[in-house]
């Protein structure tokens, strides 16, 4: 055609191409034209349209779950979500890229430069997600390019999509030439042409399950696009096209906000998600610290842990803005525990990265009782000892200069006969029995070394005599 055709605020929604062959554009077939050498200066224009849950599905090559664009396009102020691809059923190695949309621009010949060109496709404003193409071992659900095409795009959320190859970028690929910023893409920092001024991060959409891609209010994309980008504007209403309730930007002398539609916020009132989270392992408890928000109206802080990770349950809050770190205490030693933390106002932020610790035992004695039954996580305190000699030496709170005290009882060897019951590992530290040697025997059974300083060919040396002591203990073969 002559890429001449405009399309303002229409839908197009639930339309199937279903072939024995291929299929192509679910919604619109943009096809090229070489005599077109006016397509640049007269795209084909999409502007305030919906392209939802078209679908394609072919035995051979298919492209364009929504959109397949062979000539100069612009796409503005458009929602292209939940569109579908199913090609490659045959499964004979078809190619079956783009689910959302699928560019590859035609050349044509410019009878003013006597030369061939191709042209250019413009992204602005527009909500690119859930897309899915699920033809077997292809790529692209939100964007392909191909290696010649022109693409310019700023303030797009592309987001969600997905596809069943078995690498490289799911939203939005990295070939052609590109002119792209202002944009919130899932996985960008892995996009080389991301932009310095763009960002990766969940747009917080008002109701993804009824399809409302309209910006929530704990997005942190409102208010982060730009009103140009590279000689082109913004438009100055959203998908609605309704200037009095959503004029862009709004408020007015704001910055824009990504995507199809304007949020009437200038920025989200939630506040950012807490940075710099760190944990530091105590006895029994861990220190939490973290950097101050900036926000000024911060209350407190929430804090999630449990045992696994992605905690979602609040165990505790901490008042004040200002306040950097919280002991959190009555944990059990050896766990591993997860903890994340939000800011709260009159809203409460997303999580912040999570980190784990887990709490050990740091007294100065380390306690040894086999005397009932073994404890499934013992830290060597005296109501939680070690069951053997040899787990206490091996645990890592036992440093150089720590004390054993070992309750009374008989203490074997386990594993292979060529193990000693007690094997120092090179520790200097005190093995002492709280009830004398009549009661405290280290027994080697007739087929084992009873006490090793050097079990390793020598490996562990630097014994000290004021360290490394034994005390009332009853040693046997």
């Amino acid at each position: 055609g002559s890429g001449s055709a405009e399309f303002n605020d229409c839908q197009f929604r639930y339309n199937s191409i279903t072939s024995s062959g291929g299929g192509y554009g679910g919604a619109i077939n943009i096809n090229g034209n070489y005599n077109n050498d006016g397509q640049v200066e007269n795209p084909v224009l999409l502007n305030r349209c919906s392209f939802i849950g078209n679908s394609v599905s072919g035995q051979n090559n298919t492209n364009g779950g929504a959109l397949k664009i062979n000539s100069s396009t612009n796409i503005i102020n458009c929602l292209i979500a939940d569109n579908t691809m199913h090609g490659n059923q045959g499964e004979g190695g078809y190619w079956c890229p783009g689910a959302g949309i699928f560019i590859q621009l035609n050349s044509y010949w410019d009878s003013d430069e006597q030369t061939e060109e191709y042209g250019t496709v413009k992204i602005i404003n527009s909500t690119i997600v859930y897309n899915d193409n699920n033809s077997s071992g292809q790529t692209g659900g939100g964007i392909y390019l191909n290696s010649m095409d022109n693409l310019t795009m700023f303030n797009t959320i592309i987001w969600g999509n997905t596809d069943e190859y078995s690498s490289g970028e799911q939203n939005i690929n990295n070939q052609g030439t590109l002119l792209t910023d202002y944009n919130n893409i899932e996985n960008g920092d892995s996009w080389t042409n991301i932009g310095s001024n763009s960002t990766y991060i969940d747009p917080q959409f008002s109701d993804v399950t009824n399809g409302d891609y309209s910006l929530g209010l704990a997005s942190s994309v409102v208010g982060t696009g730009t009103a140009t980008f590279e000689g082109l504007s913004a438009p100055a209403v959203d998908i609605r096209n309704n200037s009095t309730s959503y004029p862009r930007p709004n408020p007015a002398q704001t910055n824009p906000d990504m995507g199809a539609y304007e949020s009437t916020y200038s920025s989200s009132p939630y506040p950012d998600a807490p940075t710099g989270l760190a944990a530091t392992a105590g006895d029994g408890s861990i220190v939490l610290s973290w950097t101050a928000n900036s926000e000024a109206d911060i209350a407190k802080y929430g804090v999630y842990y449990g045992t696994e990770s992605g905690p979602t349950v609040k165990q505790a809050e901490v008042s004040g803005g200002s306040t950097v770190t919280t002991t959190i205490t009555g944990l059990s030693n050896n766990v591993t525990y997860y903890f994340r933390i939000t800011a709260i106002n009159s809203y409460e932020s997303d999580y912040s990265s999570e980190v784990s610790a887990a709490p050990a035992f740091s007294g100065s004695t380390i306690y040894v009782d086999n005397s009932g039954s073994e404890p499934s996580n013992p830290d060597g305190s005296e109501n939680n000892a070690y069951y053997s000699i040899q787990d206490a030496i091996d645990s890592e709170s036992t440093e150089n200069g720590k004390r054993i005290l070992v309750k009374a009882g008989t203490y074997t060897g386990s594993g292979s006969s060529s193990k000693p019951v007690i094997d120092l590992k090179g520790k200097n530290i005190i093995i002492e029995s709280d009830a004398g040697p009549a009661t405290t025997i280290i027994d080697a059974g007739g087929n084992r070394t009873a006490l090793s300083l050097d079990d390793n060919d020598g490996q562990f040396s630097g014994y000290s005599a004021s360290a490394t002591k034994f005390i009332g203990l009853t040693f046997t073969n």
